[in-house]
């Protein structure tokens, strides 16, 4: 009996242990719900069908918006290790401000009222996909 309590309580401590370490992994794999080692094209490609569902876009409105998209994720990856951060901010912030004119040419009404209340959420979310800056989510 008492061998099967000990070969009980091992396997549930087994069981614990690799789930602690399957979890760590992910977590040190990934940020934000993406993983780290995403290629410029990847995010993209990501953010591209997040709009689609979201925004409902036409295949001719995702080959408009890509180029956008591809122009600021390169623009962030370039931005990232800037000694100035305020001006790469700044510059950022700028790029944005233009590709979403551009956007307006490109969204129909509903797309943009839509698109301006994805914006809103993100910044309610803190602007890092859903998580908290502090890690509390």
């Amino acid at each position: 009996m008492k061998r099967k309590l000990i070969f009980a309580a091992c396997l549930v401590a087994a069981t614990f242990m690799v789930n602690v370490q399957t979890s760590v992994a992910q977590s040190a794999e990934t940020q934000n719900g993406a993983p780290q080692d995403m290629t410029p094209e990847q995010r993209v490609d990501n953010q591209l069908k997040r709009w689609t569902k979201a925004l409902s876009l036409t295949p001719e409105q995702v080959n408009q918006v890509k180029p956008l998209l591809m122009e600021r994720v390169t623009k962030r990856e370039s931005l990232r290790n800037a000694t100035d951060r305020r001006a790469a901010m700044q510059e950022l912030r700028d790029l944005t401000k233009a590709q979403d004119e551009k956007l307006k040419t490109i969204f129909t009404a509903e797309q943009l009222t839509k698109y301006a209340e994805l914006q809103n959420e993100m910044r309610e979310r803190g602007g890092n996909g859903g998580g908290r800056r502090d890690g509390n989510n």
